[in-house]
Protein backbone atom coordinates (compact mmCIF):
# COMPACT_ATOMS: atom_id res chain seq x y z
CA UNK A 1 0.00 0.00 0.00
CA UNK A 2 1.38 3.16 -0.95
CA UNK A 3 1.34 6.46 1.18
CA UNK A 4 -2.86 6.78 1.03
CA UNK A 5 -3.34 6.71 4.67
CA UNK A 6 -4.69 10.50 5.74
CA UNK A 7 -1.97 12.19 7.62
CA UNK A 8 -3.01 14.92 9.83
CA UNK A 9 -0.23 17.36 10.73
CA UNK A 10 -1.10 19.40 13.37
CA UNK A 11 0.40 22.70 13.43
CA UNK A 12 0.91 24.38 17.39
CA UNK A 13 1.60 27.64 18.27
CA UNK A 14 3.37 27.07 21.10
CA UNK A 15 7.19 26.92 21.30
CA UNK A 16 7.09 23.56 23.39
CA UNK A 17 10.48 21.37 22.76
CA UNK A 18 9.72 18.38 21.47
CA UNK A 19 10.66 16.45 24.45
CA UNK A 20 8.00 17.59 26.32
CA UNK A 21 4.38 17.22 26.58
CA UNK A 22 2.67 18.22 24.00
CA UNK A 23 -0.80 19.45 23.96
CA UNK A 24 -3.87 18.26 22.62
CA UNK A 25 -4.64 19.61 19.19
CA UNK A 26 -8.06 21.50 18.35
CA UNK A 27 -9.83 21.62 15.27
CA UNK A 28 -8.71 25.59 14.98
CA UNK A 29 -5.46 24.58 14.81
CA UNK A 30 -5.43 21.66 12.46
CA UNK A 31 -4.71 21.26 9.04
CA UNK A 32 -4.84 18.38 7.11
CA UNK A 33 -2.98 17.15 3.79
CA UNK A 34 -3.93 14.42 1.54
CA UNK A 35 -2.13 11.61 1.03
CA UNK A 36 -1.91 11.59 -2.39
CA UNK A 37 0.21 14.51 -2.41
CA UNK A 38 3.06 12.76 -1.94
CA UNK A 39 6.29 12.33 0.63
CA UNK A 40 8.31 15.20 -1.10
CA UNK A 41 5.24 17.79 -0.81
CA UNK A 42 4.44 16.83 2.45
CA UNK A 43 8.22 17.43 3.77
CA UNK A 44 8.50 20.54 1.45
CA UNK A 45 5.62 21.65 3.53
CA UNK A 46 6.75 20.75 7.03
CA UNK A 47 10.04 22.87 6.04
CA UNK A 48 8.30 25.96 4.98
CA UNK A 49 6.59 25.85 8.40
CA UNK A 50 9.59 25.82 10.12
CA UNK A 51 8.81 22.83 12.21
CA UNK A 52 10.34 20.28 13.85
CA UNK A 53 8.28 17.07 13.78
CA UNK A 54 7.40 13.99 16.28
CA UNK A 55 5.81 11.21 14.83
CA UNK A 56 3.50 8.67 16.75
CA UNK A 57 1.66 5.52 15.17
CA UNK A 58 -1.97 5.97 15.92
CA UNK A 59 -3.93 3.37 16.35
CA UNK A 60 -7.15 5.20 15.43
CA UNK A 61 -6.00 5.48 12.14
CA UNK A 62 -6.50 2.50 9.92
CA UNK A 63 -7.91 1.66 6.49
CA UNK A 64 -8.42 -1.33 4.85
CA UNK A 65 -6.05 -3.87 5.35
CA UNK A 66 -3.53 -1.45 7.04
CA UNK A 67 -2.87 -1.73 10.49
CA UNK A 68 -0.95 0.62 12.99
CA UNK A 69 2.40 0.37 14.31
CA UNK A 70 3.03 -1.20 17.52
CA UNK A 71 6.32 1.88 18.25
CA UNK A 72 6.65 5.41 18.04
CA UNK A 73 9.47 7.33 16.20
CA UNK A 74 11.13 10.20 15.76
CA UNK A 75 12.41 11.00 12.14
CA UNK A 76 14.22 13.55 10.25
CA UNK A 77 13.04 14.89 7.58
CA UNK A 78 15.92 14.60 5.51
CA UNK A 79 15.28 10.37 5.76
CA UNK A 80 12.28 9.83 3.65
CA UNK A 81 12.69 6.47 4.45
CA UNK A 82 11.94 6.55 8.55
CA UNK A 83 8.02 7.24 7.00
CA UNK A 84 6.97 3.61 6.01
CA UNK A 85 3.14 2.86 4.71
CA UNK A 86 1.68 3.04 7.90
CA UNK A 87 -0.84 4.91 9.53
CA UNK A 88 0.66 7.95 11.55
CA UNK A 89 -0.16 11.59 13.61
CA UNK A 90 2.38 14.17 12.92
CA UNK A 91 2.51 16.71 15.67
CA UNK A 92 5.14 19.61 14.47
CA UNK A 93 6.11 21.91 16.91
CA UNK A 94 6.92 25.51 15.41
CA UNK A 95 10.64 26.90 15.99
CA UNK A 96 10.27 30.09 17.69
CA UNK A 97 12.47 33.04 15.73
CA UNK A 98 15.19 34.13 18.07
CA UNK A 99 16.35 37.07 17.93
CA UNK A 100 20.59 37.65 17.21
CA UNK A 101 21.09 39.30 20.68
CA UNK A 102 19.66 36.01 22.65
CA UNK A 103 21.29 33.82 20.30
CA UNK A 104 24.71 35.17 20.62
CA UNK A 105 23.78 35.29 24.67
CA UNK A 106 22.79 31.43 24.94
CA UNK A 107 25.75 30.37 23.13
CA UNK A 108 28.33 31.98 25.30
CA UNK A 109 29.13 29.59 28.18
CA UNK A 110 28.12 29.03 31.30
CA UNK A 111 28.80 30.57 34.17
CA UNK A 112 28.65 29.70 37.58
CA UNK A 113 27.03 31.03 40.64
CA UNK A 114 29.62 34.22 42.17
CA UNK A 115 31.59 32.37 45.16
CA UNK A 116 32.07 34.13 48.67
CA UNK A 117 34.87 36.65 49.18
CA UNK A 118 37.06 36.63 51.75
CA UNK A 119 35.49 39.39 53.78
CA UNK A 120 32.18 38.30 53.20
CA UNK A 121 33.57 35.18 55.13
CA UNK A 122 35.21 36.90 57.48
CA UNK A 123 32.16 39.08 58.33
CA UNK A 124 30.06 35.83 58.66
CA UNK A 125 32.75 33.96 61.28
CA UNK A 126 32.65 37.47 63.22
CA UNK A 127 28.79 37.50 63.38
CA UNK A 128 29.27 33.23 64.73
CA UNK A 129 31.27 33.97 66.91
CA UNK A 130 29.71 37.06 68.78
CA UNK A 131 26.43 34.89 68.70
CA UNK A 132 28.49 31.88 70.51
CA UNK A 133 29.92 34.32 72.84
CA UNK A 134 26.43 35.46 73.74
CA UNK A 135 24.65 32.37 73.89
CA UNK A 136 27.61 30.32 76.08
CA UNK A 137 27.08 32.48 79.21
CA UNK A 138 23.16 31.32 79.14
CA UNK A 139 24.11 27.97 78.16
CA UNK A 140 26.98 27.94 81.82
CA UNK A 141 24.56 29.52 83.87
CA UNK A 142 21.55 26.81 83.06
CA UNK A 143 24.23 24.06 83.72
CA UNK A 144 25.23 25.54 86.98
CA UNK A 145 21.86 26.13 87.97
CA UNK A 146 20.96 22.03 87.31
CA UNK A 147 24.30 21.48 89.20
CA UNK A 148 22.66 23.45 91.99
CA UNK A 149 19.32 22.03 92.16
CA UNK A 150 21.05 18.21 92.25
CA UNK A 151 23.15 19.71 94.82
CA UNK A 152 19.96 20.80 96.84
CA UNK A 153 18.69 17.26 96.09
CA UNK A 154 21.66 15.81 97.63
CA UNK A 155 21.05 17.58 101.25
CA UNK A 156 17.54 17.30 100.93
CA UNK A 157 18.22 13.01 101.29
CA UNK A 158 20.45 13.93 103.77
CA UNK A 159 18.54 15.73 105.93
CA UNK A 160 15.23 13.16 105.36
CA UNK A 161 17.42 10.65 105.91
CA UNK A 162 18.24 12.16 109.44
CA UNK A 163 14.61 12.68 109.55
CA UNK A 164 13.77 9.13 109.45
CA UNK A 165 17.11 7.99 111.60
CA UNK A 166 15.91 10.20 114.27
CA UNK A 167 12.14 8.69 114.21
CA UNK A 168 13.84 5.08 114.45
CA UNK A 169 15.72 5.84 117.30
CA UNK A 170 14.96 8.75 119.22
CA UNK A 171 17.87 10.63 118.69
CA UNK A 172 19.87 13.15 115.45
CA UNK A 173 23.02 11.18 114.65
CA UNK A 174 26.29 12.33 115.89
CA UNK A 175 28.54 13.96 113.67
CA UNK A 176 30.78 11.67 114.50
CA UNK A 177 31.44 8.88 117.83
CA UNK A 178 34.88 9.51 119.40
CA UNK A 179 36.57 12.29 120.90
CA UNK A 180 37.91 15.45 119.47
CA UNK A 181 41.27 14.36 118.63
CA UNK A 182 42.21 14.41 114.52
CA UNK A 183 43.59 10.72 114.44
CA UNK A 184 43.18 8.93 111.46
CA UNK A 185 41.60 5.89 112.18
CA UNK A 186 37.60 6.37 113.09
CA UNK A 187 34.83 4.89 115.02
CA UNK A 188 31.72 5.75 112.69
CA UNK A 189 30.84 8.87 111.09
CA UNK A 190 27.41 10.40 110.21
CA UNK A 191 28.02 9.20 106.59
CA UNK A 192 28.14 5.76 107.77
CA UNK A 193 25.46 5.86 110.04
CA UNK A 194 22.31 7.36 107.96
CA UNK A 195 23.44 5.02 105.25
CA UNK A 196 20.47 2.49 105.35
CA UNK A 197 18.21 5.55 104.91
CA UNK A 198 20.13 7.22 101.64
CA UNK A 199 19.23 3.84 99.78
CA UNK A 200 22.90 2.56 100.91
CA UNK A 201 21.51 -0.18 102.64
CA UNK A 202 23.93 -2.55 100.72
CA UNK A 203 27.08 -0.94 101.34
CA UNK A 204 26.10 -0.37 104.99
CA UNK A 205 25.78 -4.30 105.60
CA UNK A 206 29.28 -4.13 104.44
CA UNK A 207 30.08 -2.13 107.87
CA UNK A 208 30.22 -3.41 111.22
CA UNK A 209 30.34 0.21 113.03
CA UNK A 210 31.39 -1.98 116.58
CA UNK A 211 35.11 -1.76 114.47
CA UNK A 212 37.14 1.50 113.08
CA UNK A 213 36.72 2.14 109.63
CA UNK A 214 40.28 0.54 108.85
CA UNK A 215 38.74 -2.37 109.82
CA UNK A 216 36.10 -2.52 107.79
CA UNK A 217 35.80 -3.91 103.72
CA UNK A 218 37.64 -1.64 101.20
CA UNK A 219 34.25 -1.55 99.24
CA UNK A 220 32.72 -0.78 102.35
CA UNK A 221 34.22 2.86 102.66
CA UNK A 222 35.86 3.28 99.12
CA UNK A 223 32.64 3.17 96.65
CA UNK A 224 31.43 6.74 96.40
CA UNK A 225 28.25 8.28 96.96
CA UNK A 226 26.72 10.24 94.37
CA UNK A 227 24.15 11.95 97.00
CA UNK A 228 27.52 12.76 99.03
CA UNK A 229 28.89 14.55 95.76
CA UNK A 230 28.09 18.19 94.85
CA UNK A 231 28.63 18.21 90.81
CA UNK A 232 29.54 21.46 91.05
CA UNK A 233 32.79 20.49 92.76
CA UNK A 234 36.07 18.23 90.46
CA UNK A 235 35.16 14.45 89.94
CA UNK A 236 35.64 12.82 93.79
CA UNK A 237 39.16 10.50 93.78
CA UNK A 238 40.47 8.43 96.72
CA UNK A 239 41.69 10.22 99.81
CA UNK A 240 45.47 10.50 100.67
CA UNK A 241 47.49 10.60 103.76
CA UNK A 242 44.54 9.04 105.30
CA UNK A 243 43.77 5.77 107.34
CA UNK A 244 44.03 3.49 104.75
CA UNK A 245 46.28 3.87 101.26
CA UNK A 246 44.83 4.14 99.13
CA UNK A 247 41.96 6.08 101.18
CA UNK A 248 38.66 6.61 101.60
CA UNK A 249 35.28 8.08 99.84
CA UNK A 250 34.64 11.79 99.60
CA UNK A 251 31.70 14.08 100.83
CA UNK A 252 30.82 17.51 100.19
CA UNK A 253 28.57 18.07 103.13
CA UNK A 254 29.31 18.26 106.92
CA UNK A 255 27.66 18.25 110.09
CA UNK A 256 26.44 21.56 111.22
CA UNK A 257 28.67 21.79 114.67
CA UNK A 258 27.96 24.61 115.96
CA UNK A 259 30.44 27.94 115.86
CA UNK A 260 33.44 26.31 117.35
CA UNK A 261 34.77 22.81 117.97
CA UNK A 262 33.84 22.18 121.45
CA UNK A 263 33.22 18.38 121.51
CA UNK A 264 30.35 17.30 123.42
CA UNK A 265 30.11 21.21 124.57
CA UNK A 266 29.37 22.18 120.60
CA UNK A 267 26.48 24.14 120.27
CA UNK A 268 25.23 23.23 116.81
CA UNK A 269 22.52 20.46 115.89
CA UNK A 270 24.73 17.66 114.76
CA UNK A 271 27.45 17.19 117.41
CA UNK A 272 29.83 14.09 118.54
CA UNK A 273 28.41 10.58 120.21
CA UNK A 274 30.24 9.68 122.96
CA UNK A 275 31.94 6.12 123.17
CA UNK A 276 31.49 4.89 126.72
CA UNK A 277 32.47 1.17 126.59
CA UNK A 278 35.55 0.19 124.00
CA UNK A 279 36.87 -3.60 124.71
CA UNK A 280 38.84 -6.06 122.78
CA UNK A 281 37.71 -8.51 120.50
CA UNK A 282 39.58 -11.83 119.94
CA UNK A 283 42.10 -11.01 117.31
CA UNK A 284 43.28 -7.69 119.65
CA UNK A 285 41.40 -4.94 117.96
CA UNK A 286 39.25 -2.31 119.38
CA UNK A 287 35.80 -3.39 119.69
CA UNK A 288 32.88 -0.29 120.62
CA UNK A 289 30.15 -1.80 122.97
CA UNK A 290 28.30 1.31 123.68
CA UNK A 291 28.27 4.78 122.80
CA UNK A 292 25.88 7.71 124.11
CA UNK A 293 24.21 9.94 122.14
CA UNK A 294 23.65 13.31 123.30
CA UNK A 295 21.12 15.69 120.86
CA UNK A 296 17.19 14.81 120.09
CA UNK A 297 14.92 16.84 118.48
CA UNK A 298 13.78 18.42 121.45
CA UNK A 299 17.14 19.70 122.17
CA UNK A 300 16.63 22.25 119.05
CA UNK A 301 14.54 24.88 121.25
CA UNK A 302 15.16 27.60 118.37
CA UNK A 303 12.71 25.23 116.60
CA UNK A 304 13.74 22.79 113.63
CA UNK A 305 12.70 25.47 110.95
CA UNK A 306 15.35 27.79 112.53
CA UNK A 307 18.36 25.48 112.67
CA UNK A 308 20.46 23.94 110.21
CA UNK A 309 21.91 20.43 110.26
CA UNK A 310 23.68 19.62 107.07
CA UNK A 311 25.38 22.29 104.81
CA UNK A 312 27.99 22.34 101.73
CA UNK A 313 31.46 22.49 103.45
CA UNK A 314 34.01 25.10 101.98
CA UNK A 315 37.26 23.43 100.52
CA UNK A 316 40.76 25.17 99.94
CA UNK A 317 41.61 24.94 96.23
CA UNK A 318 44.67 23.70 97.13
CA UNK A 319 43.38 20.90 98.96
CA UNK A 320 40.93 20.05 96.47
CA UNK A 321 40.55 16.79 96.07
CA UNK A 322 41.33 13.81 98.71
CA UNK A 323 43.87 15.95 100.71
CA UNK A 324 43.42 17.89 103.87
CA UNK A 325 40.20 18.76 104.72
CA UNK A 326 39.03 16.85 102.31
CA UNK A 327 39.99 13.36 103.08
CA UNK A 328 37.35 10.62 103.39
CA UNK A 329 34.03 11.54 105.20
CA UNK A 330 34.80 8.23 107.08
CA UNK A 331 38.15 9.57 108.55
CA UNK A 332 38.81 10.41 111.67
CA UNK A 333 40.41 13.72 110.39
CA UNK A 334 37.30 16.11 112.34
CA UNK A 335 37.10 18.99 109.39
CA UNK A 336 36.22 16.39 106.65
CA UNK A 337 32.92 15.48 108.05
CA UNK A 338 32.13 18.92 110.31
CA UNK A 339 31.61 22.64 109.83
CA UNK A 340 30.76 25.98 112.25
CA UNK A 341 29.79 29.06 111.23
CA UNK A 342 29.09 32.52 112.66
CA UNK A 343 30.67 34.15 116.25
CA UNK A 344 32.21 32.68 118.89
CA UNK A 345 33.46 34.80 121.99
CA UNK A 346 35.01 33.17 124.95
CA UNK A 347 37.39 35.27 127.19
CA UNK A 348 39.47 37.17 124.60
CA UNK A 349 39.00 34.05 121.65
CA UNK A 350 36.94 35.01 118.97
CA UNK A 351 36.53 32.85 116.17
CA UNK A 352 34.46 34.32 112.85
CA UNK A 353 33.42 32.05 110.22
CA UNK A 354 31.58 33.71 107.43
CA UNK A 355 30.39 31.79 104.81
CA UNK A 356 33.43 31.22 102.19
CA UNK A 357 33.38 31.84 98.28
CA UNK A 358 35.21 28.87 96.14
CA UNK A 359 38.38 30.49 95.53
CA UNK A 360 38.75 31.26 99.46
CA UNK A 361 42.10 29.76 100.07
CA UNK A 362 44.24 31.92 102.94
CA UNK A 363 41.31 33.22 105.17
CA UNK A 364 41.66 32.07 108.96
CA UNK A 365 39.72 28.97 109.98
CA UNK A 366 38.72 28.60 105.98
CA UNK A 367 38.93 24.55 106.46
CA UNK A 368 36.85 24.12 108.69
CA UNK A 369 34.23 27.12 107.89
CA UNK A 370 30.94 26.53 105.58
CA UNK A 371 31.05 27.36 101.57
CA UNK A 372 29.90 26.08 98.50
CA UNK A 373 31.24 26.00 94.46
CA UNK A 374 28.18 27.66 93.71
CA UNK A 375 28.58 31.66 92.84
CA UNK A 376 26.98 33.46 96.28
CA UNK A 377 25.64 31.55 98.06
CA UNK A 378 25.57 28.10 100.41
CA UNK A 379 23.03 25.62 100.91
CA UNK A 380 21.76 24.20 103.82
CA UNK A 381 19.36 21.25 104.97
CA UNK A 382 17.31 22.68 108.27
CA UNK A 383 16.14 20.23 111.03
CA UNK A 384 12.39 20.16 109.51
CA UNK A 385 14.44 18.82 106.24
CA UNK A 386 13.96 22.24 103.88
CA UNK A 387 16.52 23.31 102.28
CA UNK A 388 17.42 26.82 101.69
CA UNK A 389 20.35 28.94 100.08
CA UNK A 390 22.01 31.65 102.06
CA UNK A 391 24.56 34.24 100.49
CA UNK A 392 27.86 34.61 101.06
CA UNK A 393 27.02 38.25 102.48
CA UNK A 394 24.70 36.75 105.29
CA UNK A 395 26.13 38.48 108.38
CA UNK A 396 27.82 36.50 111.28
CA UNK A 397 25.37 37.61 113.62
CA UNK A 398 22.50 35.83 111.31
CA UNK A 399 24.89 32.90 110.64
CA UNK A 400 25.25 32.63 114.50
CA UNK A 401 21.33 32.20 115.45
CA UNK A 402 20.70 29.66 112.79
CA UNK A 403 23.92 27.24 113.60
CA UNK A 404 23.19 27.44 117.05
CA UNK A 405 20.40 25.01 118.27
CA UNK A 406 19.27 26.29 121.52
CA UNK A 407 20.27 30.31 122.09
CA UNK A 408 16.58 31.89 121.68
CA UNK A 409 17.77 33.75 118.30
CA UNK A 410 15.43 32.97 116.08
CA UNK A 411 15.88 34.24 112.69
CA UNK A 412 13.76 33.60 109.44
CA UNK A 413 15.64 32.15 106.56
CA UNK A 414 14.11 34.00 103.15
CA UNK A 415 15.84 31.73 100.22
Amino acid sequence: MKLQNLIEIVRLRSATPVSHRVPEATHANRRSIASKRGLPQLTAWIRRARCNAFVIPSPLLSFGDAKPACFAQSFCLSDHRRLDRRSYLLFPVEVPQVSKTFSRAARRPFVGRRAFTLVELLVVIAIIGILVGLLLPAVQAAREAARRMQCSNNLKQIGLATLNFESAFKFLPPAFIGDNSDALNSWPTWNAIIMPYVEAGNQYNLIDTHYRVADWPKTAYQSQLPFYLCPSRPEAVLSVGDFATPGGALTDYAASFGTAALYTNSTGAIIPGVPELITTDAAGKPYLNKWKPQIRFASLTDGTSNTTIFGEKHIRPNSLRGKNEDRSGFSAVRNTHRRMMGRYVSGSTIEERPLLPARAQTPPLANSSFGSAHTGLCQFVLGDGSVQSLSNSTELDVLTKLVTRDDGGVVSVVQ
